[in-house]
């Protein structure tokens, strides 16, 4: 009896599902808890062919961190047919959903009592540059060039968010509505000391 052809997956594919199977594991648990050959375990696959794909699990983290990122990044765009408050109220709820989706690993990262690795710094940093760029383009747009005092709020503003969604992550309080009025108006709040202030969906101030 002649044995079915084993299907040979895409590489391209194949790279995707790891990284999902290895975003789905290392999502809950840390660094240490994880193994190449869990995930290997887990796909249905010799460890051999996940090494194969990313060299080392430390690499295979980091491919997932960047990932997450740039999911993130892409997941917060603003709606430019919204006017800005409105703009950042709808992209405060996705983040906010985001952050509760990966609590642990955002936990993990930015409260654990051990440094993360300086590849995860340098991806968080990056992050932080994207997301402060696109937010100083919006006031661009909305209101030329930004000064410095509105560089710094627009930083600020954005540290601001992520401690008060890390400070939720640890004792959740207040529902997520709660959590978003409160990121949207504390960010509204720092723009409006540097002297900048949004145009809500009626064209009155925000």
């Amino acid at each position: 009896m002649s044995k079915t052809p084993r299907t040979r997956r895409d590489p391209a594919a194949r790279r995707e599902e790891l990284m999902r199977v290895g975003h789905d594991m290392f999502v809950n648990k840390s660094f240490d808890e994880v193994s190449m050959e869990d995930v290997a375990k887990a796909a249905g696959v010799s460890a051999g062919l996940v090494y194969h794909y990313f060299g080392s699990k430390r690499a295979f983290a980091m491919e997932i961190v960047q990932y997450k990122a740039n999911t993130l990044f892409e997941l917060t765009e603003p709606d430019p047919d919204s006017p800005p408050v409105e703009r950042l109220f709808k992209s405060l709820g996705k983040y906010i959903d985001f952050v509760e989706e990966h609590r642990y690993a955002f936990l993990n990262i930015y409260r654990s009592p051990d440094a993360p690795a300086p590849e995860v710094r340098a991806i968080a940093a990056d992050a932080f540059v994207a997301h402060s760029n696109r937010m100083l383009d919006a006031l661009r747009a909305e209101a030329g060039e930004p000064t410095e005092q509105q560089r710094l709020a627009v930083h600020g503003g954005i540290m601001c968010v992520k401690e008060l969604c890390l400070n939720w992550l640890e004792d959740p309080k207040i529902d997520k509505a709660e959590l978003r009025d409160l990121c949207a108006q504390s960010f509204l709040a720092i723009l409006a000391a540097a002297d900048w202030e949004a145009s809500g969906p009626d064209g009155e101030p925000g």
